[in-house]
């Protein structure tokens, strides 16, 4: 690539952080306005109907990760006719994708009614709601989807950034208005599916005006084909890890509990999914280039990275989660009030679920970057038939604390041990003893700070809940990054990374 890897890395993480913003803040405007001025049941139908296309969506088995992984190397190396014909595959793929979605989303709209526990707005027609929903997922594998691969793979996820950034605060101004003058759920979802057309539509013109040269055509071999089909098949397998982790959590809280505590735990997922979106602005920021090095660099070079990279989001992940378990109740409280407000032992399990998570967040970026989703086949299926026997049993006899606790706990096993093993064997030709004693002690260190820091922020209880919440957000602000900034000055290698972020990140060199 022309541009240097940290360069395009810095770019796309400072916009991607500016889009996060943006996704984040106007739709929590959004979802606030709603909860107060139309109701939870609404929020609550959103969160199922998202969830139901969300497994429907595994249509699309990993695709793209596996297309822009195969984009890597004949960008690198400039092969123009083998990116044309990836691209022609992507397109023909995401065609049948498109399809399969909206005819196997129509089949299951006679079953919608048995997916509700209880009742649904008066005022709303389930069905014509979820066909809006349904639409909505389908046109961006109908249309351009697969101009996006190419952005991402030539480092400029930052373009992507600014586009979604640019039509959300067009879509969350308008959806605002339509709730303000109409108080329509309608008016607000149908905003959802125009900002998926004019999305894909502009990226597909500022795709064509960037690269002009990649078109949509030729074929590949088949040993390529055979190549990126076993990928697929990887990357499906740990797709359908992910959805029924995410999307089935939903829907099993609706069969066993109702509306309401999907919108309850929809609320806490909201916060936990908004913060993960942040983490993982880095990851999408580092991926195109981390492609690039396992492509150009040697592969101990890239096991240092590895190693830089983990430190780092160890700290921010840390700091993430801390924030969550000394923050969760009292916003909970100022946001959607005391009556949906989750037992105070949800905010800890989501805080300890989010770091979990995002251990493995680094690791999954050198496993996708090296295109070693195959080997993660048997660990995958093994979490699915786990996850979803914990949830239906755990969810049935605890509720939500039921389903959250069964998924931190095949999180933990199989997305941060099993996952961390299979990388460093294949990836680095390494035994994982060492990067796994690693985590382990940045998580007994993050915990040891956890419980200082929430010790702290009890003090700091008044009956006024803004005042709480700023003076726990000062405390959270302040005393973890000063914690572990102690701690890294304690280990020469902690020191050399603090370094690299003060020569390449905190200021420019001369």
């Amino acid at each position: 690539m022309s541009e240097s890897r940290t360069h395009n890395a810095k770019r796309n993480i400072f916009f991607g952080l500016i889009n996060r913003i943006v996704q984040l803040c106007l739709p929590f405007v959004i979802r606030t306005f709603v909860i107060k001025n139309i109701g939870a049941d609404y929020l609550g139908l959103d969160s199922l109907f998202v969830s139901i296309l969300e497994v429907l969506n595994m249509a699309e088995l990993g695709f793209s990760s596996a297309i822009i992984f195969s984009l890597y190397k004949p960008l690198a190396e400039k092969d123009t006719a083998k990116v044309c014909a990836l691209l022609q595959l992507y397109k023909q793929i995401y065609r049948i994708v498109g399809l399969f979605i909206v005819i196997v989303g129509l089949l299951l709209m006679p079953f919608l009614p048995r997916l509700i526990k209880g009742s649904w707005p008066d005022d709303i027609n389930i069905y014509l709601l979820y066909s809006i929903y349904l639409f909505t997922t389908a046109v961006s594998y109908l249309i351009f989807a697969y101009q996006n691969a190419l952005l991402s793979a030539s480092q400029r996820r930052d373009v992507i950034s600014n586009v979604e950034s640019i039509l959300s605060i067009i879509k969350c101004v308008m959806q605002f208005l339509c709730l303000l003058i109409f108080h329509n759920f309608y008016a607000y979802v149908i905003w959802k599916l125009i900002y998926a057309v004019f999305y894909n539509l502009i990226i597909n013109i500022i795709t064509k005006k960037k690269f002009p040269q990649y078109v949509c055509k030729g074929k590949i071999d088949k040993e390529e084909k055979k190549a990126i089909t076993k990928q697929i098949c990887g990357v499906a397998i740990s797709k359908l890890c992910l959805t029924t982790r995410n999307s089935f959590d939903n829907i099993v809280l609706a069969l066993f509990c109702g509306i309401t505590d999907v919108a309850i735990y929809s609320n806490y997922f909201y916060i936990f999914a908004a913060v993960a979106s942040i983490t993982g602005v880095i990851n999408l920021g580092i991926s195109a280039g981390v492609g690039n090095s396992i492509a150009t660099e040697s592969t101990e070079k890239n096991y240092e990275d590895l190693k830089k990279f983990h430190y780092y989001f160890s700290w921010i992940s840390a700091w993430c989660s801390i924030c969550m378990l000394c923050l969760y109740q009292p916003f909970m409280e100022l946001w959607v009030g005391k009556e949906l407000t989750a037992p105070f032992i949800i905010a800890v399990f989501f805080s300890l679920y989010f770091y979990i998570g995002q251990m493995g967040q680094i690791r999954s970026v050198y496993s996708g970057g090296y295109g070693i989703w195959w080997e993660f086949r048997f660990s995958n299926v093994v979490e699915v038939v786990c996850n979803l026997i914990l949830n239906f049993i755990l969810g049935y006899f605890f509720g939500m604390k039921g389903i959250v606790f069964a998924t931190i706990l095949t999180v933990l096993i199989f997305g941060v041990v099993v996952s961390n093993v299979i990388t460093l064997k294949n990836c680095f030709k390494r035994k994982s003893g060492e990067f796994l004693l690693i985590t382990f002690i940045y998580f007994i260190v993050t915990c040891f700070c956890a419980i200082i820091v929430y010790l702290i922020c009890r003090i700091f209880t008044y009956s006024n809940l803004l005042l709480t919440f700023s003076a726990r957000f000062g405390v959270c602000l302040i005393l973890p990054n000063l914690y572990f900034l102690i701690m890294s000055f304690f280990d020469k290698k902690h020191r050399y990374y603090l370094r690299f972020i003060k020569d390449n990140y905190l200021y420019r060199r001369k």
